[in-house]
């Protein structure tokens, strides 16, 4: 009489199709994967890493961003006052359409163009006066405009006026850190002066409200 041969698991696995029974893992393997987890949790909660992690993208964010210097920085007292003036008027008007706010921007923009009609620029010296004559014109034109308009034709307008308030930014002093930042989105790329360095757009506002990056700051 012949013996039947006894098939192993992995035997009759083979000619069933059906993948081999492996020894249960579930409760041998527990304490390790435990152990693994919690090493990496308290890895990446430590003050000290998350210290090191946030100075060390701070300080690649600032390789990137060039430093520039105004032209006349030795200015006349009353001429100071008027540059750092108009430069709050601009901050505020930028402010509004950040949240696109019409009624406010169209105010600070009219406060803008007053300021800007009122100052008396004898008390500028020859080469800062033939500087600032250069861009006059359009910071009116531009701020005049957007007094008077709603708000997609604001910020249209504000593009222009950005461009001249940089200018005037690169020239002369206003006692404030400014901040050029870029937005590659609004009608082929567009640039705003900010005393801050989160992106906030004031061409999009709350619809693409951090479109943008920072490119210089001016001291």
């Amino acid at each position: 009489m012949l013996t039947p041969i006894r098939s192993n698991p992995s035997t009759q696995a083979l000619f069933s199709n059906q993948p081999p029974r492996l020894p249960n893992m579930k409760y041998s393997s527990f304490p390790i994967v435990l152990t693994t987890l919690l090493a990496a949790a308290i890895f990446i909660h430590s003050p000290a890493i998350a210290q090191h992690h946030k100075e060390m993208h701070a300080t690649t964010d600032d390789a990137k961003v060039r430093e520039l210097r105004p032209s006349f920085t030795n200015l006349d007292k009353e001429v100071s006052a008027f540059s750092a003036s108009i430069m709050k008027d601009y901050l505020s008007l930028k402010s509004a359409l950040v949240g696109s706010n019409q009624k406010a921007a169209a105010s600070q923009a009219a406060l803008l163009t007053k300021h800007l009609n009122d100052f008396d620029k004898s008390y500028f010296r020859l080469k800062e006066k033939q500087a600032f004559d250069k861009l006059q014109p359009a910071i009116r034109t531009h701020a005049d405009a957007i007094a008077k308009s709603g708000l997609a034709e604001q910020r249209q307008h504000f593009k222009s006026l950005s461009e001249a308030m940089y200018a005037f930014a690169t020239l002369f002093a206003t006692g404030r850190p400014l901040y050029h930042e870029y937005c590659p989105m609004y009608e082929g790329g567009a640039l705003w002066l900010s005393d801050a360095r989160q992106i906030e757009n004031p061409y999009f506002g709350s619809k693409m409200m951090h479109c943008g990056s920072v490119k210089e700051v001016i001291r």
